[in-house]
């Protein structure tokens, strides 16, 4: 016998033979995977993964740096504009306030402690918010916490030229422009921290500090922070501490950039011309 028809609109239409349904839905069927091949798929994501990390790592750390120069560049734009402001003498480092407020160039240290890194001297010039470098970490101390310091014994004061500390903190006769015999190659800025270094009575914390210093005032602790690609790495048994990233500089005539620990040297501070006596470090007891 003949199948079954049926008409649809008028045309004829013969439905699929049960061998051709079976057929169809053997061939659409889709073979599972084994456990193994999932083992192995989860096995190349994570190495493909773990293969990325530090690319991904190198990116963040390359971002971090370019906002950290950028964020330098902006406090470099108020600085000069105050410098044309103040006939072309920098901002002092800090001097005592007639209230009993420290007036740092980055903020006022007031007298209950805290930090108000609104009353910069810079303020007026577009410094009023902080722009900080992304991977500064530091308890407050003396800074605004930017995570950059200034060349305050050279450029600040004359201090560290003259050997002259009687006057501290107030930081008396700033550099002028014209006292900066190579501009290009005169720090005037770098990130920044202190270690208070438990074997010089301190309390191990890595601290904010608006200051800097060459690197013969370092006694083994620089207060320039080589954090970008690396950090400080403190050995309290042998009472060493390494720095293994790098710093971001700015110089005087307004460039940046990154140097690392062997490549800082003294002449990079002093914008005047250099003599064999010792300076003195930022908080540091000092003697002529």
């Amino acid at each position: 016998m003949l199948p079954a028809f049926h008409t649809l609109g008028g045309t004829a239409h013969a439905p699929a033979l049960e061998g051709n349904v079976n057929k169809s839905r053997t061939q659409t069927r889709h073979r599972a995977f084994t456990l193994t091949e999932l083992l192995m798929v989860m096995a190349i994501i994570l190495i493909l993964t773990a293969m990325s990390f530090p690319l991904i790592s190198k990116g963040r750390g390359v971002a971090a740096r370019h906002q950290a120069i950028n964020s330098l560049k902006n406090v470099n734009s108020a600085f000069s504009m105050y410098v044309a402001d103040s006939d072309e003498r920098f901002a002092p480092a800090m001097y005592q306030r007639q209230d009993a407020a420290l007036q740092m160039w980055c903020g006022a240290k007031l007298p209950d402690g805290q930090i108000d890194a609104h009353q910069t001297l810079l303020a007026s010039y577009g410094r009023g918010k902080v722009t900080a470098d992304p991977t500064h970490q530091a308890v407050a101390y003396m800074g605004d916490m930017s995570g950059f310091g200034y060349n305050w014994g050279f450029l600040g004061s004359d201090m560290h030229h003259t050997r002259d500390y009687s006057a501290f903190p107030n930081c008396l006769n700033p550099a002028r422009q014209s006292d900066v015999a190579l501009p290009s190659g005169t720090i005037a800025f770098a990130t920044s921290s202190y270690y208070a270094a438990p074997w010089a009575r301190g309390d191990g914390d890595v601290k904010d500090f608006g200051f800097i210093d060459p690197p013969a005032e370092w006694k083994g602790n620089p207060n320039v922070d080589f954090r970008h690609g690396g950090g400080r790495v403190v050995d309290r048994q042998t009472k060493t501490i390494t720095m293994t990233g790098s710093a971001i500089v700015l110089f005087v005539d307004g460039h940046a950039g990154t140097m690392r620990y062997a490549e800082m040297k003294d002449d990079h501070f002093n914008p005047r011309p250099a003599d064999d006596s010792p300076a003195c470090s930022l908080g540091e007891p000092c003697s002529d």
